[in-house]
């Protein structure tokens, strides 16, 4: 049995070769457009290597702090300096304060 995969990469091959719109192809085919472009995409970025992952991300200690510009409130929870410009989303900071908390950093 074909799993999804071989069938939209097959499909996708076949219509390369049929010289028709892909929306023509799809209709005679009874594939949803949107079905069939999200397979073609896919599909070709697993052939050019192309890879969309989450990379975990590293604290990096820095000798010299960014200078805050002077009117932008600043917030100090240990060794964190946290400078809020204009235009902060209000849950991120949340987020971050509650993160740097769990990692021992108080006020």
């Amino acid at each position: 049995m074909e799993d999804k995969r071989e069938h939209y990469a097959r499909l996708i091959e076949e219509w390369k070769v049929s010289g028709e719109p892909q929306k023509e192809f799809c209709a005679r085919k009874g594939v949803k457009l949107s079905t069939y472009a999200y397979w073609n995409v896919k599909l070709n970025r697993e052939r050019s290597g192309e890879c969309r992952s989450l990379v975990e991300v590293q604290p990096v200690q820095t000798t010299e702090p960014a200078a805050p510009r002077s009117r932008d409130p600043q917030l100090v929870l240990g060794e964190y300096r946290i400078a809020v410009g204009r235009g902060f989303d209000a849950w991120a900071l949340e987020e971050l304060i509650s993160f740097l908390e769990q990692r021992g950093a108080r006020a």
